[in-house]
């Protein structure tokens, strides 16, 4: 058992400081959310001033010294359950994912490679046979086999057990392991997305003797090993030395040319020559994944955000001079951009931390401050729009992004007489300046959506139907559709149910203001997370303000929230939405095994809810994490997990 890092006294008086003034710093920071601060005011200037007062308390910023390899990662929420067969939690997942392979994993595509599985086909629509790597084992040195596997699902499928992860198998019918490596799923319907079911973080495979117990004991077989956890206090782990993962890839050689791209400042890498033992990797894709350890990147976005934090001799003048190595998009192989590689840092022998401590700080302030005084390693998304730049400009800091997944829209309920238009609808999309939003309220640390499907998704459908503000346009609909303005100029009441959470109340602000402009009058409820899912479980509600996080990873998600099969309780589809066509289409995309048929059948479905407007589609939220520059850069997921702990 290793030492769970605790507050010494004189910390704890610091923080009492800085909790001292939280409220005011909370107090002024919205209102620079929603404007340009003045010239003679910098961005961020509640936190900088509160850090200046703190200074003297806190006694510098100096680095707070730790053991060679020990890293101090901020999270927070405290992980509910990090037994991976009841692991529901983002926090819990994300680390289990550290202590547990899956059988599966996922790439920034959402594509599927082994993990424990070496290989994985499937001989008819009912049946997935995965072949299990050799030489894997527990991190109390016994093999993983077939029975392992077969143990943990029929956990999780066990009644009596009471896991919550037992619908997502309800498919299955029976799981065999005929031998040691060979695991095989009979299903009782077809079911497309199974596999996804299976990835790492989702599923954890377990020791087949863990009982009820394995919470405790925590023994997997992935990077790291569960070392101790106190509630809301720490989890820490360990570097797990035999890591077959570790041992997985090699890089034999690298030759990268890399250059601008004029329109878009993406770097490319034009070749890269890896050595894997996997034979299921072949294409240019697959092979980055195998060395993507090995290779130090920069989202291109990352320059821009630089220059605006204040930064840009950071980045250097030239185009070599800024290089970065940025993964090929989509899987193709890389063009031949031109130019050399100036400064492009190889690191062959990058591996996992010795040690990671997940410190518990549920205020985003304090958070920032530990970061800043040296005491904390590294946060991911965690921090407010308006702390990035701030804590970029510390010396000893430096921020990683990318273009994240979790998917920001306005939810529509189709049984209200108003909204059940589909102009209205229109309208209203039309009526939302998303890029103002996105502008003063997220500070640029999203992308504008225009679907649940992702950009980097490989059914992702970009030819659809797209609402830019034009309230023009929102007027013509909403006159046509028969709601003409009032004496007093108001064409309807509408009322918008959000979390009470600063920053979706301030959203519900901006579209007050947004949306009266064209007539509409819109009343914002806050409500506590609990009672406003319970509404709109129940539909009680006209609009709603939410976000989806990681479910938009299979094109199985548009049936879920789309087709009018899914009424709640037996899915999402919370806003009654009816089109016959997206019935036929979702149930399809649900049994067909071909990847591309599943793509083309996805697409049709795009293009008719971007016409229909069940969501006002707004925005994916950038992945982002503020961290030491002794860690160099970051490789993020768009989903925001924590592989680079992983050394992948």
């Amino acid at each position: 058992m290793g030492e769970v890092l605790q507050l010494s006294s004189s910390d704890s008086f610091r923080m009492t400081a800085w909790q001292s003034l939280r409220m005011w710093v909370l107090a002024r920071a919205p209102l620079q959310r929603l404007e340009e601060p003045r010239k003679d005011q910098p961005k961020g200037w509640p936190l900088q001033v509160a850090c200046a007062i703190l200074g003297l308390i806190l006694g510098g910023c100096g680095n707070v010294k730790r053991a060679p390899g020990e890293i101090v990662f901020l999270i927070d929420t405290n992980p509910a359950n990090l037994d991976p067969r009841f692991a529901t939690d983002g926090q819990s997942q994300r680390i289990d994912a550290l202590i547990f392979d899956g059988l599966l994993e996922r790439d920034a595509e959402m594509n599927l490679h082994g993990d424990l599985a070496e290989s994985w086909e499937a001989t008819d629509p009912l049946t997935y046979v995965f072949h299990l790597r050799e030489g894997v084992k527990f991190h109390d040195g016994r093999p993983v086999t077939s029975a392992d596997v077969k143990a943990t699902f029929e956990y999780m499928m066990d009644g009596a057990n009471r896991s919550p992860k037992r619908g997502a198998f309800r498919m299955v019918a029976r799981v065999e392991a005929p031998d040691a490596r060979t695991v095989i799923f009979r299903l009782k319907e077809p079911a497309a997305a199974f596999p996804l079911n299976t990835i790492r973080g989702v599923v954890g495979i377990v020791p087949a003797d863990a009982g009820s117990d394995a919470g405790k004991k925590m023994i997997g077989s992935g990077a790291s090993r569960f070392v101790s956890q106190a509630q809301d206090d720490a989890v820490v782990l360990e570097r797990n030395g035999e890591w077959w993962g570790e041992r997985q890839s090699t890089v034999d050689s690298s030759q990268l040319l890399v250059s601008e791209e004029s329109e878009e400042k993406r770097l490319k890498v034009e070749s890269l020559k890896l050595k894997g033992s996997d034979s299921g990797r072949s294409n240019p894709r697959e092979e980055e994944e195998v060395g993507r350890r090995s290779i130090v990147r920069a989202h291109p976005l990352l320059e821009t955000k630089a220059q605006r934090m204040g930064h840009p001799q950071e980045l250097g003048g030239s185009p070599s001079e800024r290089a970065r190595v940025e993964s090929p998009i989509g899987g193709e192989s890389a063009d031949q951009l031109g130019g050399a590689v100036e400064g492009v840092k190889v690191a062959a022998s990058r591996r996992t931390p010795n040690r990671v401590t997940f410190r518990i700080v549920p205020d985003a302030i304090v958070r920032a401050l530990e970061l800043r005084k040296g005491s904390a390693d590294v946060e991911m998304s965690s921090l407010s729009p308006d702390m990035i730049p701030v804590l970029a400009k510390q010396k000893d800091l430096m921020v990683s992004e990318r273009p994240g997944t979790n998917y920001g829209y306005l939810g529509i309920n189709f049984e209200d007489a108003v909204l059940a238009h589909r102009e209205v609808r229109q309208a209203l999309a039309y009526a939302t300046d998303r890029e103002s939003l996105v502008k003063y309220l997220l500070r640029g640390e999203a992308q504008l959506a225009s679907g649940i499907l992702p950009p980097n998704h490989w059914a992702y459908e970009g030819d659809v139907r797209k609402y830019g503000y034009d309230p023009q346009q929102a007027e013509k609909l909403l006159d046509a559709a028969g709601f003409a303005r009032g004496a007093d100029g108001v064409r309807f009441h509408v009322t918008l149910k959000v979390s009470t959470q600063e920053q979706a109340r301030l959203i519900g602000a901006v579209l007050q203001d947004q949306w009266q402009k064209v007539g509409v009058a819109l009343e914002v409820r806050p409500l506590e997370a609990a009672t406003l899912f319970a509404d709109l479980a129940k539909g009680n509600f006209q609009l709603s303000y939410s976000n989806w996080v990681g479910a938009n990873t299979d094109p199985d998600v548009l049936g879920l929230v789309f087709s009018s099969k899914r009424f709640p309780p037996d899915g999402a589809n919370r806003g009654h939405y009816r089109n016959a066509r997206v019935d036929e289409l979702t149930a399809a995309i649900a049994g067909e095994m071909d990847k591309e048929k599943r793509k083309e059948l996805s697409s049709e479905v795009q293009k008719i809810v971007a016409e229909d407007v069940p969501y006002v589609s707004l925005w994916y939220v950038d992945v982002v994490s503020v961290h030491r520059k002794e860690l160099g850069e970051i490789e993020l997921t768009p989903t925001g997990e924590y592989g680079f702990l992983m050394g992948r």
